[in-house]
């Protein structure tokens, strides 16, 4: 039991330690807006949550891929605590990394985090919304000198915000000289209903979205998405979380 509790204690942090407000304070008016319901959520724990079950369950595979295709510099979209690039630069001496994230609180902590591993010289942080980001002429050159492209289980927000094929063609356009995007998320379960069996992090997932109003897709949408937007899928790979899959792409 301490074992189960340890692997999935991402989950818990960020569900309870991330969310855990929102659930207290729905429905009450103020948490039931929609985009209000964002001030509830503690985007530091999102993080550290999420952060944790992708070392959990994910992470040996996201490794393995990034290892057939050495990386010089790596962009991390929804950055996070930054444990993703700290982790990539210590498996790549020579590798240096950028990070954007929205949560101020999360860029905090990931400063914290890439002090601690004596990274600062490697690693660069911009708090910032994705989507204002790439607009941003000075990120523009930075983000031009980019040979990787990561984004986990963040791809879902951007498509609320844009349309998907624009936002996909977008991140091409400002990243010209990457090779490989690697793109995680979680996709809505097409089971008919949810049941006694189906895993708590599905209901959790689908909750928080639902009481957040942020749609939620299927894998075959991002497979449509990729190709109108004139991307090569060369891998797909289940990341050991129910729905939810890594797509490397050209």
């Amino acid at each position: 039991m301490v074992r189960i509790f340890k692997k999935n204690i991402g989950f818990f942090i960020w569900a309870v330690g991330g969310y855990g407000e929102l659930f207290r304070k729905y429905p009450y008016p103020i948490a039931a807006e929609g985009e209000g319901c964002h001030a509830f959520a503690l985007g530091g724990n999102v993080a550290q949550g999420s952060r944790l079950a992708n070392q959990s369950f994910m992470w040996d595979i996201i490794t393995t891929e990034f290892r057939r295709h050495p990386i010089k510099r790596v962009a991390d979209l929804g950055s996070g605590n930054a444990g993703a690039l700290i982790s990539l630069c210590k498996v790549f001496p020579e590798a240096t990394g950028i990070g954007i994230d929205v949560s101020a609180k999360a860029i905090d902590d990931a400063q914290r985090n890439i002090l601690r591993h004596g990274l600062q010289d490697r690693i660069r942080l911009y708090n910032q919304n994705v989507l204002q980001a790439v607009e941003d002429p000075v990120l523009q050159q930075r983000f031009a000198q980019a040979d990787t492209l990561m984004t986990f289980i963040m791809m879902h927000d951007l498509f609320n915000i844009e349309d998907p094929i624009w936002v996909l063609k977008k991140l091409r356009s400002t990243f010209p000289n990457v090779r490989e995007f690697l793109i995680a998320d979680t996709f809505i379960s097409e089971e008919q209903s949810l049941s006694d069996e189906s895993p708590i992090f599905v209901y959790g997932f689908e909750y928080v979205h639902s009481l957040m109003k942020i749609k939620l897709f299927k894998k075959s949408d991002y497979e449509n998405y990729f190709a109108a937007a004139g991307f090569n899928i060369m891998a797909t790979h289940y990341l050991n979380v129910p729905n939810t899959y890594l797509f490397v792409l050209q």
